[in-house]
């Protein structure tokens, strides 16, 4: 899946993100700290650090959402066109210019990187120095590896094509399917995932390519027709199939944590040893355990997020009474 901008970082620009001084201060001593050693720039306010690298514009951007003191933490990166961009005499508006129309942007967050967005609370002091320590971590061990990666244009266009994502996703497919296949695991038509019955619901196991495949995300997702309302022998699910009911898989097994759940495959070393610890995590007795123990629908609703859980039981509780 391609990574798109959630927003326009030019309108948001222009729009001002003016943070309180002593915040602004602590932000600034912060960043700096972080990005000064990689060459990265910083803007007159604070707000955006930005390097190039090979004619890949690089930045990391603070924000303003429309809640009072919120702020998103954005990431782009661009291929620099036109006059080119050279790293002795840059300046960091130079950057930001470039990467204002940027189309790989992701978001900082610590629910799920890389696709979804996260507002971050910077209106006080102690809220922004708890949640700079955040930001911290997730520019370390999610942005500057997909930072150092992308430094060519050649990288980054190959990054952005679509299929080359899809490429990768149906290869750990097929990797994964060969040694789960012991365990009952079978590769879907669509070639999109694996899936077995468990009980009364299907198990799949559907990875993703995220950070402009820099890493894995390994989704354990379970399965009943009764999530399409309907009622029906069990079967493959089909291509679009609800995945409401999934847990995220770690070294140390089932995760909530989203930094966690990221498997890093940037080169061919990462990518195979990523590939054999997922194999291992998933063929371990704890994996077996958490399967036999959510084999029934009313433990594959357990597994939904608390929001949901109402709706999938709505619709369970409406074929009951058919």
């Amino acid at each position: 899946m391609q990574d798109l901008p959630p927003f326009s970082l030019a309108g948001s620009y222009k729009n001002g993100c003016k943070v309180k001084k002593k915040v602004g201060s602590l932000i600034r001593t912060k960043m700096e700290g972080i990005l000064g050693a990689s060459d990265f720039l910083s803007a007159d306010d604070g707000l955006f650090y930005g390097r190039v690298t090979d004619n890949v514009a690089q930045g990391i951007s603070l924000l303003k959402t429309r809640y009072k003191d919120h702020y998103v933490v954005a990431c782009s990166l661009s291929e620099v066109h036109g006059k080119q961009l050279k790293a002795d005499d840059v300046t960091s508006d130079d950057i930001r210019a470039r990467l204002s129309a940027s189309e790989s942007t992701f978001c900082l967050t610590p629910v799920a990187p890389f696709q979804n967005t996260y507002d971050w609370d910077l209106g006080s002091e102690e809220r922004a120095a708890a949640a700079m320590n955040e930001i911290a971590k997730l520019i370390e061990n999610v942005a500057m590896p997909v930072f150092s990666t992308i430094e060519s244009p050649a990288r980054l266009r190959e990054a952005q094509n679509t299929s080359y994502s899809e490429r990768t996703e149906r290869k750990v497919v097929a990797a994964l399917g060969r040694f789960l296949a012991a365990a009952g695991f079978q590769a879907s038509l669509h070639g999109g995932f694996l899936w077995k019955e468990n009980g009364d619901i299907v198990a799949t196991i559907r990875p993703s390519i995220v950070g402009l495949g820099c890493f894995l995300i390994v989704h354990l997702i379970l399965w009943s027709p009764v999530l399409e309302g309907e009622r029906k022998e069990l079967s493959e699910p089909p291509e679009d199939f609800s995945s409401v009911a999934f847990a995220k898989i770690a070294a140390q097994g089932i995760t909530e944590d989203g930094v966690e759940a990221l498997w890093p495959i940037a080169d061919e070393f990462q990518y195979q040893s990523s590939l054999d610890d997922v194999v291992r995590v998933l063929m371990s007795a704890p994996m077996t355990a958490w399967l036999d123990a959510h084999c029934t629908v009313p433990s594959l609703i357990s597994v939904v997020s608390p929001d949901l859980r109402p709706y999938v039981q709505r619709n369970i509780d409406y074929l009951s009474e058919k």
